[in-house]
């Protein structure tokens, strides 16, 4: 998020910094799949995911420009196959 979507508060020469618009958001995403079925043995996959905190840039004297050049436009999933081979992506 751009500084400039923040509200200055508290002590001028210590401001602190408050989101106007909050960082997080509800997203559904997969945890894990299960296959079964007559005379099939079982297969599972299973998801993990790294959080991708990102700092606010910009200046709050600056007007946003987007997207963010400087942002981490991906974040990254751990896959694990029912073999149990990892592919991180």
């Amino acid at each position: 998020m751009h500084a400039s979507e923040c509200l200055k508060t508290s002590n001028p020469a210590y401001p602190d910094y408050e989101l106007l618009t909050p960082h997080y958001f509800d997203m559904m995403s997969i945890d894990s799949k299960l296959i079964t079925g007559p005379a099939r043995p079982s297969r599972t996959w299973s998801y993990a995911y790294v959080p991708n905190i990102q700092n606010l840039w910009g200046l709050p004297t600056q007007s946003p420009t987007y997207p963010c050049t400087t942002c981490t436009p991906e974040k990254t999933t751990t896959l694990t196959n029912p073999d149990n081979t990892v592919v991180v992506k």
